[in-house]
Order: structure tokens, then sequence, then C-alpha cells
């Protein structure tokens, strides 16, 4: 289900980030664009981030990356709506997706995004630190 959505909203495999050149919002906004064929101004609708900025980051990702991203072997799916929030980083609401919501261990969300184990739980931490901050 590569194009596949939960609960109507659109979805990203976690295999978007099998490619290590691209940040997570790199390969998001260029996974939108090609695949879902989104303009840029509904990429940072979804997103919740201003259109100059899609465009820059697609911009990026298309240079970095020319290729289609490979989403092969990629059962997890991640709602666009999950990394909206603007108090997070992109990387510490995927992480805080995958360890709270799809119930993933910290090394196997490691291997799904090609991150290091240790980023991954700093990131996590740093995240529910910013979510206590705020609450």
């Amino acid at each position: 289900m590569l194009n596949g959505s939960v609960s109507g909203g659109i979805c990203f495999p976690v295999g978007i980030f099998f490619d290590d050149r691209l940040s997570a919002l790199e390969a998001i906004t260029k996974f939108l664009r090609e695949e879902h064929g989104l303009r840029y101004s509904e990429i940072a609708s979804v997103l919740n981030r201003d259109e100059r900025t899609v465009w820059c980051t697609y911009r990026n990702a298309s240079t970095k990356s020319s290729g289609r991203l490979s989403c092969s072997g990629s059962d997890i799916l991640i709602p666009v709506s999950a990394v909206g929030a603007r108090e997070l980083s992109v990387l510490e609401t995927i992480t805080e997706y995958l360890k709270e919501d799809m119930n993933l261990s910290f090394s196997r969300i490691a291997f799904v995004l090609r991150r290091d184990y240790r980023t991954v739980w700093t990131v996590y931490r740093r995240a529910k630190r910013k979510r206590a901050a705020n609450a």
C-alpha cells in the first residue's frame, strides 16, 4: 500500500527514510510531491509549514536525490497529520508516533528510520521533555 491512507488521511511509508541523504522533512516533502502529486501550497497546509519552506525543501531534496524514493519493504505507514505539530521537530514527531502509537521498540525505530539507536532515544526523550514543558 504505497500511496496508503489511514482513516482517510494521507500517509507516508517509513521506507522513504531509507535514502540517508535526505532529512526527514525532505523525504516527506519529496514523497508528497512526487507520489501524491500535491502542490506546494497543499503540502504546506498538511505539514503546517510555509509554502516557501516547502518549495525550498523539495528543491534541496531533488538536488540530493534525483530519482523516486524507494519504499520497498515498507509496511509501516505514518499519517502526515502526525508531523504537523510545530512545537516538535519532524524527526521528534515521527519517533514519538512510532514509539507511542505503533508501540515499536527503540531498536526497531532506529532500523526503520535508518538512524542510530542512541539518536532515536535522544530524540524521543527530547520530544517528551518539550511536551512536558508545554503542558
